[in-house]
């Protein structure tokens, strides 16, 4: 299972944000690249004020995080889980057949979830 996947099911929604929103102690999600696929700060790092300016000189323009505070902690049960990727499948009319497509699906199936909220 994948990490945003499984932050979801502990109730845990991440959100996206631009390099000014950034708050001391919010935590990436995934790791920040840069456009030669060099890892800028790894997942899980918990931001400072100082990473403002990195992500801005490489034109980083948003990041996955979640926040030190409580307004994004959400609860999300099976059903919500189960009912979010029935509507999927409804609107999906293909399966993932590799890993980019894989992605997207669960990009969709976060979309869902995070717009039920």
């Amino acid at each position: 299972m994948c990490l945003k996947l499984a932050m979801i099911y502990m109730g845990i929604m991440p959100k996206f944000i631009t390099p000014d929103e950034i708050e001391e102690g919010m935590e990436l999600v995934e790791p920040i690249k840069n456009k030669f696929g060099q890892v800028l700060f790894p997942a899980n790092l918990k931001l400072q004020m100082k990473h403002v300016g990195i992500l801005k000189t490489w034109g980083i323009q948003t990041i996955q995080v979640i926040s030190n505070n409580n307004n994004n902690v959400v609860e999300i049960d099976e059903s919500d889980i189960a009912e979010a990727k029935e509507k999927l499948s409804r609107r999906m009319k293909w399966l993932p057949r590799n890993d980019n497509e894989k992605d997207l699906a669960e990009l969709a199936l976060n979309r869902i979830l995070e717009l039920k909220l």
